[in-house]
């Protein structure tokens, strides 16, 4: 029986109800994995979001105008530099569309796509995957008027979580398909071999309409940036990005979405005002927060920290992990 989008939805409020509950009870059975904002002692005082001097300066100007519908230029530009160093391509910052949250930037993608295609869309879901994608996926499916056994293709990773089945990959793509996936995995953690991410993205650049959407908001072994991914400039592949754990900034509700030149003008241009730009204050934030270059060794120091408390809490707990 397919998974529908109100059967991930059930799972997630159930999910918060228990929190919800387990946080006003005080039970010690729960343990919180989250990534948070660092402590006070792993981020310089310059590098703390709490406005300052002349950050309130800058509050109590007057703007009579709107940030680009793709974000503040200098943001962007500044992001596009930090992806060339990540990923050892040549970005710009016509490249990058800043949202009001990764798992916004999804959903504006997959709507400009689904909604720009001639012929009904295609799915491909890489699983295991995050539930809040899918969940996303389903809706889309539903509220289109299709079926989801279907409309949804699932190809599983092999044991590893690491590779699929080049075989999978070009049986499953079609034209007018739209191929999404987490890397590293989600819940996995386990990051897809570099030739794998080609596979998936050459077959989809063969296809007419075809797209991978290649969501890596869990990325953040800075130490390995410059390594190969697998990735390239195709017009096909488009990427997520968040700030809450590659930059520490988990509950701000901002994320990236990298794609090319005009696939990029073109989903900004679309939601020019809407709900899925970032505001001004929060690009101007992000601005002066990524300005900094002792930030991605600060963030690194504390994802570290945060991994070496999370597998000892576990270990007394006698929790089993991967």
């Amino acid at each position: 029986m397919a998974t529908t989008s109100d059967d991930v939805r059930h799972q997630f409020v159930r999910y918060w109800d228990d929190v919800s509950r387990a946080t006003e009870c005080g039970t010690a059975e729960l343990i919180d994995l989250g990534m948070k904002m660092p402590g006070p002692d792993l981020v310089s005082p310059e590098l703390a979001l709490t406005p300052g001097e002349s950050f309130a300066d800058q509050l109590t100007e007057l703007r009579p105008f709107y940030v680009p519908p793709a974000g503040d230029s200098r943001l962007r530009r500044r992001l596009a530099s930090l992806e060339n160093d990540r990923t050892r391509l040549s970005y710009s910052r016509e490249n990058v569309v800043i949202t009001s949250g990764a798992l916004r930037g999804f959903s504006l993608v997959v709507d400009h796509l689904v909604g720009n295609m001639s012929q009904p869309c295609r799915f491909v879901e890489v699983v295991p995957s995050y539930p809040l994608l899918a969940g996303r996926v389903r809706d889309v499916i539903e509220r289109q008027g299709g079926n989801i056994q279907q409309d949804l293709v699932q190809i599983e990773l092999r044991p590893d979580f690491r590779t699929i089945d080049p075989a999978a990959i070009e049986e499953s793509v079609e034209d007018n398909t739209i191929v999404y996936l987490t890397n590293p995995g989600n819940p996995t953690g386990k990051y897809l071999t570099a030739s794998t991410i080609a596979k998936i993205i050459e077959v989809c650049s063969s296809r007419r309409n075809s797209y991978v959407i290649l969501d890596e908001c869990a990325d953040v072994p800075f130490e390995q940036w410059g390594r190969d991914r697998g990735l390239s400039r195709s017009p096909s592949l488009i990427r997520i990005q968040s700030f809450s754990k590659q930059y520490l900034l988990a509950g701000f509700r901002l994320g990236y979405v990298i794609a090319e030149d005009a696939l990029a003008k073109s989903i900004a241009n679309e939601y020019s005002f809407s709900d899925g730009n970032a505001p001004i204050v929060a690009n101007e934030l992000l601005r002066q927060y990524l300005d900094n270059g002792h930030l991605l060794s600060t963030v690194a120091k504390a994802s570290s920290t945060h991994v070496a408390n999370a597998v000892d809490l576990l270990r007394a707990q006698g929790v089993e992990y991967v």
